[in-house]
């Protein structure tokens, strides 16, 4: 009932409230509280660290792999 800001069903994930039923108090605090958020900005370290290791590559294959994490890593950051 979201005009009693709450929801008609105890919350299957525990936390986040002290009532069962109610709305979480600050849902902007970007608390996961089940783990399934994607962390984008791990991803895109890891693709960034990728991208400088294969830089030193000598193969054909290595560098356009390099090229390629290079573009899709910033773009994942800003995600």
């Amino acid at each position: 009932m979201p005009t009693l800001g709450q929801f008609t069903s105890v919350d299957p994930i525990e936390g986040g409230a002290d009532n069962g039923y109610s709305y979480p108090t600050d849902p902007n605090s970007q608390f996961d509280l089940d783990g399934k958020k994607i962390n984008w900005g791990e991803i895109g370290d890891v693709l960034s660290m990728a991208s400088v290791v294969t830089a030193f590559c000598p193969l054909p294959t290595c560098q356009a792999v390099t090229v390629a994490l290079g573009a899709a890593s910033p773009s994942l950051i800003a995600a």
